[in-house]
């Protein structure tokens, strides 16, 4: 299908394209050939409302916009992503011809290519492309390679977290010897090179960073599954940081965001279905004496508590079970002695457990998908001091009492559940295990969507 009835406009309309600095009036089926094979729609309606003058190309033909937009597109691997995805090598090809035809395409070519990448650093290479609108307008000033990745640096997620990845993958380049450097700039992805594995683990972290929609604002707590760590944020600032164990990879912790509403001191644990019938009942068939010694009650579904002793056991299975477990407070309880609450379809909790034991081992991927907390009872004591209208003397006062109280959060606190196997603080890059075979899964998805680029052989 020809230009003109794909942007349903009229022959007549298209046979008035003009380059009012070194062209003539264009032929439909040049403009055709301009706009072909284009990755943004909103290119051709950038064109349009300049009346399809060119827009990198100053008067009497001057390039500097063309070269500063080309060697953006050269460092585009510095973002974590391929320069190869934004027309380099056609763009490579027709930069020294002269004729009308050829620097339409290109100008074309250059917008496309800062629309995408406009795009990919703000919202995810993986992502369908979001036009900017400050691009359509043309009200941005692009004359230098400074312009361009100024406007890229306001389009790029806020994050500290992403800010200092950027940067930790700015350093590992500065310390590659020239050829594999200039390899992997020009988008070679192949394993090959050494540093190639430590980067792409860098950059599908960074696109990570990307998906995020909005910033997650000063006060916040951030679980990193991979890090098996929980960190609370006050003021844009670390207050407390807590080792922490997470789902098994069997049973993973889900990737979500809410927000903490109250946290209960001595809490019951409510068993879940899935334990109750796949771990409990086999040992309560074997050996009916496993519910006191784990001070369970047994619940109708109005939650009164029944006589376990009386219940028929050996009828119950995955199908039939008509009953309900809940662990009693108390230092032997699941949870601990304080568990934090925030709304999930997943029915995570975060909270304190009484296997302690746990936070010595390395990988702690070792829950049924909850998310327990080494210092839980330090950040209920923050909390209480912070959120609530109690004090921290309190809090101390019902856990001495073992008093189970629940404590409402006057301003709900959120909450980010997140998997990012990479973090940078400045000085240390720190790398953790793939738990949950997510970077397999993504790096896969992210390099074989990538256009591939041969390496050169030595000399070459």
């Amino acid at each position: 299908m020809d230009l003109a009835r794909q942007r349903n406009v009229d022959t007549a309309q298209v046979d008035q394209f003009v380059n009012p600095d070194t062209c003539t009036i264009m032929p439909a089926d040049s403009a055709a050939e301009t706009y072909r094979n284009l990755k943004s729609s909103a290119v051709y309606d950038f064109y349009k409302s300049r009346n399809f003058g060119m827009h990198w190309y100053g008067p009497q033909g001057s390039s500097a916009s063309v070269d500063a937009m080309i060697d953006v597109i050269q460092s585009a691997r510095l973002y974590g992503l391929f320069p190869q995805e934004y027309h380099l090598r056609e763009i490579t090809a027709i930069r020294n011809n002269q004729n009308c035809e050829a620097r339409m395409r290109l100008d074309a070519l250059l917008t496309d290519a800062l629309f995408t990448l406009s795009s990919h650093v703000s919202h995810g290479r993986l992502k369908p492309l979001v036009a900017d609108s400050t691009l359509l307008k043309g009200s941005v000033r692009l004359a230098t390679p400074a312009d361009i990745r100024a406007y890229l640096a306001l389009r790029e997620p806020a994050h500290e977290g992403y800010q200092m990845l950027r940067s930790a993958l700015a350093s590992i380049y500065d310390t590659l010897g020239a050829a594999h450097k200039q390899a992997l700039l020009d988008g070679v992805t192949s394993d090959s090179i050494p540093a190639q594995h430590l980067i792409k683990k860098v950059e599908i972290n960074l696109e990570r960073w990307r998906w995020e929609e909005s910033a997650w604002g000063p006060d916040y707590v951030w679980v990193n599954i991979p890090a098996f760590e929980v960190t609370v944020f006050r003021n844009e600032k670390e207050v407390i940081q807590s080792r922490a164990i997470v789902g098994a990879p069997g049973k993973p912790t889900p990737i979500f965001s809410s927000a903490i509403e109250c946290f209960t001191v001595y809490p019951y644990w409510h068993v879940p279905r899935g334990i109750a019938v796949g771990e409990y009942l086999p040992a309560i068939k074997k050996d009916i004496s496993f519910i006191p010694r784990n001070n369970l009650d047994v619940l109708d579904r109005n939650g009164n508590v029944l006589r376990y002793d009386t219940l028929p056991w050996d009828t119950y299975n995955q199908r039939n079970f008509p009953v309900f477990l809940r662990q009693r407070e108390g230092t032997h309880n699941a949870l601990g002695v304080v568990k934090f609450q925030f709304d999930n379809p997943y029915s995570v909790l975060l909270h304190d457990t009484n296997a302690k034991g746990l936070f010595r081992y390395e990988n702690r991927a070792r829950s049924h998908g909850c998310i327990r907390m080494e210092k839980a009872v330090q950040f209920a004591h923050y909390l209480a001091e912070n959120y609530t209208r109690y004090s921290s003397k309190q809090i101390s006062g019902y856990l001495e009492t073992k008093t189970m109280r629940r404590i409402d959060l006057e301003e709900p606190l959120p909450i980010h559940i997140r998997y990012f196997t990479v973090t940078y603080d400045g000085k240390t890059l720190q790398q953790y295990g793939d738990v949950y075979g997510h970077d397999k899964k993504l790096i896969k998805e992210y390099y074989q969507s990538a256009p591939v680029v041969a390496q050169k052989r030595p000399g070459a």
